[in-house]
C-alpha cells in the first residue's frame, strides 16, 4: 500500500470509528479496520451486538435486541 493510501486509510479509519461513535451505546467496543481489497480499501466496522441495528439502521434487528 502506498504511502498516501496509508494515510488516506487511516483518515477514514478514524472518521468511521468517531460516526459509529457517537450513534451507538458501547462506543468502547467500535473497531474499524482498513484494509487493501482487490477494488480499494476495504472499511470493516465492528460494534456491540445490540448496537448493530444503530448502524444498519434495521428496525427489526433494533427491537429485537434485549
Amino acid at each position: 500500500m502506498a504511502i498516501a493510501q496509508l494515510k488516506e486509510g487511516e483518515q477514514l479509519r478514524n472518521f468511521v470509528a468517531q460516526i459509529a461513535k457517537e450513534l451507538v451505546d458501547s462506543p468502547s467496543e467500535v473497531e474499524v479496520s482498513v484494509f487493501e481489497g482487490k477494488k480499494g480499501l476495504v472499511i470493516e466496522l465492528k460494534v456491540a451486538k445490540q448496537d448493530r441495528g444503530k448502524i444498519i439502521c434495521n428496525k427489526a434487528e433494533e427491537e429485537s435486541s434485549p
